[in-house]
């Protein structure tokens, strides 16, 4: 047991340097070693883990208050992105209010699909491609306030 002298958190680094040496000469530095020490040590839920991690980076200190905001943030900038990309998929926000103007519009699509001219189909192809694309941005910008969030403390990591 440590009693918390500088001699014994000495003798502590000493070990660890020592083991990560002999980790290095018996497993080397390749791609798996070095994927499974990633995995081990920052997928860590141990708060001595983080303590440890965050000791090893002082030009990154851990600010909850800035991540908290990010969070909030990447949460607004994903409900602006869904919203728009469901406006873009989903007629029946539009304002459509009834089935006949759903049913004109799907018409309208499709007429414009089987036109021998090109424009149409394009057109309609690539709003829906940015429709889609607005929805996927969504879901990796809250991906990420999930993980910004979860990295400030107010949202405890999963299980």
């Amino acid at each position: 047991m440590l009693d918390g002298t500088p001699d014994a958190a000495d003798a502590a680094i000493g070990r660890i340097v020592l083991e990560i040496k002999d980790l290095g000469e018996r497993h080397g530095w390749g791609p798996t070693t070095t994927r499974s020490l990633r995995e081990r040590l920052l997928a860590s839920h141990d708060a001595d883990v983080k303590d440890f991690l965050a000791a090893l980076e002082p030009h990154r200190p851990s600010r909850p208050w800035s991540l908290l905001l990010v969070g909030v943030g990447e949460l607004v900038l994903g409900a602006f992105l869904t919203v728009a990309g469901l406006v873009l998929v989903v007629p029946a926000i539009l304002g459509f209010t009834s089935r006949g103007e759903v049913a004109r519009y799907l018409s309208d699509l499709s007429l414009g699909l089987s036109s021998s001219a090109m424009s149409d189909p394009l057109i309609v192809a690539l709003g829906f491609g940015f429709a889609l694309f607005l929805l996927l941005a969504a879901l990796y910008t809250l991906r990420q306030a999930s993980r910004s969030l979860r990295e400030s403390g107010l949202v405890p990591p999963p299980d």
